[in-house]
């Protein structure tokens, strides 16, 4: 799995958040949720988003920093071209 996400999505394809979408909460004693949606891009193919979808980031604060430890992408739909 690592090698084919390796191969085929980094640097080839791009993600990028859809303005607007973005919605943080809090989560005491934790971090925070952040949720949105983002499009997905191949530069390779021409300037168009092929992709969106919803996301799930769940931030940990330990001291002051701040870290990603969980990633969830769905509801992955084609965009016309």
């Amino acid at each position: 799995l690592t090698e084919q996400v390796v191969k085929n999505l980094c640097g080839v394809v791009r993600r990028e958040l859809v303005p607007g979408t973005t919605h943080i909460s809090a989560m005491n004693g934790y971090g925070a949720v952040q949720t949105g949606v983002h499009r997905f891009y191949q530069p390779k193919l021409g300037p168009k988003p092929l992709g969106e979808a919803r996301f799930v980031h769940l931030w940990k604060k330990e001291g002051d920093a701040w870290r990603i430890t969980r990633v969830i992408s769905y509801s992955h739909v084609a965009l016309p071209q």
